[in-house]
C-alpha cells in the first residue's frame, strides 16, 4: 500500500506546506506453523527437524527448524508458494507433506511420524496377511486342446 503526505506548518505569520512525500508498506507475508505427533499414541515429538523449501523459488534456500516440547513449529515471513516439509528424528520414519500458501495465508498443518519398529512389524504383519492369500490353491479349468 502507498501512503501520501503533506506537512504544514502554522505560526501567527501564516501556513507554509512542504512538499508531498509518500512511502510504501510491504505486504504481509504468509505463515505455516502446527504441531508434529506420534501417529500411534498422538503425543507430540519434540526436537523433530523440519526442512521448509518451497517449489516455485528453486534458488532459494530452505529453511529449517526444530519442533519444542509440545510439538510445535512455525515457519514466518513466507511468500505464497507450494512448500514442501520433510520432517525427521531418529528412530522415527520421516515424513514429507506438501502445504500450498496463499498470499498473506496461513496454514495449520499435523504432521505425523511413528517410530521405525512400528513401521516394521506393520510390514511384517501385511506380508503375513499377503501369504496367507497366496497359499490357496486354485483349480484352473484345462484349455480344450489340452485334455
Amino acid at each position: 500500500t502507498t501512503y501520501y503526505y503533506k506537512l504544514a506548518a502554522q505560526n501567527s505569520i501564516g501556513t507554509a506546506y512542504g512538499h508531498e512525500m509518500s512511502f510504501t508498506t510491504k505486504p504481509p507475508k504468509g505463515r505455516i506453523s502446527g504441531y508434529v505427533m506420534d501417529s500411534i499414541s498422538g503425543k507430540p515429538i519434540e526436537s523433530v527437524r523440519l526442512r521448509l523449501k518451497g517449489t516455485k523459488a528453486r534458488k532459494k534456500p530452505f529453511k529449517v527448524i526444530f519442533s519444542d516440547a509440545e510439538g510445535f513449529f512455525e515457519f514466518n515471513e513466507l511468500d505464497a508458494d507450494t512448500y514442501d516439509i520433510f520432517a525427521i528424528k531418529m528412530g522415527l520414519k520421516s515424513a514429507r507433506q506438501m502445504v500450498e500458501l496463499k498470499d498473506f495465508g496461513e496454514n495449520n498443518v499435523e504432521i505425523k511420524l511413528r517410530s521405525i519398529q512400528e513401521e516394521e512389524k506393520e510390514q511384517k504383519r501385511d506380508l503375513v496377511e499377503d501369504k496367507k492369500g497366496t497359499d490357496t490353491p486354485h483349480s484352473s479349468p484345462l484349455p480344450q486342446g489340452d485334455r
